[in-house]
């Protein structure tokens, strides 16, 4: 087993988002996790990348950002 890449995590990101109004990034990021990959090895799901950050969350991120400059996904402003 292996982590997502970032383009796999679009349909994940797509189904949450068409269940729910709105979502803060990270809720929608721990919805993602918790739904979709918690099946994962707990190595994998706490990786991190070489700033330290979890490399899951990091490439849930990078999805949402490419859907959000694809104008798939609207994020709301502050």
């Amino acid at each position: 087993m292996e982590l997502p890449k970032f383009h796999e995590t679009f349909m994940p990101i797509l189904k949450i988002l068409g269940t729910e109004q709105s979502l803060h990034h990270r809720d929608l990021r721990s919805r993602i996790r918790e739904t979709y990959y918690s099946d994962l090895p707990q190595e994998l799901l706490e990786q991190k990348t070489s700033t330290g950050a979890n490399t899951l969350l990091d490439r849930i991120g990078w999805g949402m950002y490419i859907l959000k400059m694809a104008k798939l996904v609207q994020q709301p402003t502050r």
